[in-house]
């Protein structure tokens, strides 16, 4: 409502859709792939915070999970807040 002037109307009256989910095999892949990566990288800002085993088990339990395809979607927020800190150089101490 505070921006209504500044929006299409068209875009203030459609429907409500949700968040549109990503489905490349090669992404879910490189996802997965630098997930595994990070519990042993040294240089990752999330080091000595996460359980390897537990990844390890999200990715090989492979197929469905209860709400998505595979774990990419589960594990992708660790890859994002990795590079996020990286491109910050924040750390946790």
């Amino acid at each position: 409502s505070a921006a209504a002037d500044l929006v299409p109307r068209a875009t203030l009256e459609r429907p409500k859709s949700g968040y549109p989910g990503m489905h490349d095999p090669a992404y879910e892949a490189a996802v997965l792939a630098t997930a595994s990566r990070l519990p042993a990288d040294p240089t990752s800002p999330l080091h000595g915070m996460l359980d390897a085993e537990r990844i390890r088990d999200l990715i090989a339990a492979g197929g469905e999970t209860m709400t998505w395809l595979n774990a990419a979607h589960l594990l992708l927020p660790l890859v994002e807040v990795d590079a996020w800190m990286r491109e910050y150089g924040l750390t946790f101490r």
